[in-house]
């Protein structure tokens, strides 16, 4: 992450470019039963995972569904 914004303040690149690298370091929080690593296959060659301990059928199914 540090990497990318002192492109930015070298003049590397654009704040949009950025912005778009700095998106596979994002968490999305899904129906406030899970928080995704949305970047994580792409920094570590491993896709996220869903912990299903306490969570509903239905939840996990939400969550399944948003991940694919």
């Amino acid at each position: 992450m540090r990497e990318i914004l002192e492109k930015v303040a070298r003049g590397e690149i654009s704040v949009d470019e950025a912005e778009k690298l700095l998106k596979i370091f994002a968490i999305e929080e899904i129906d406030n039963v899970a928080r995704i690593d949305v970047g994580r296959e792409f920094r570590k060659g491993v896709p996220e995972i869903i912990f299903a301990e306490g969570k509903t059928v239905e939840e996990l199914a939400r969550l399944a569904a948003k991940m694919v």
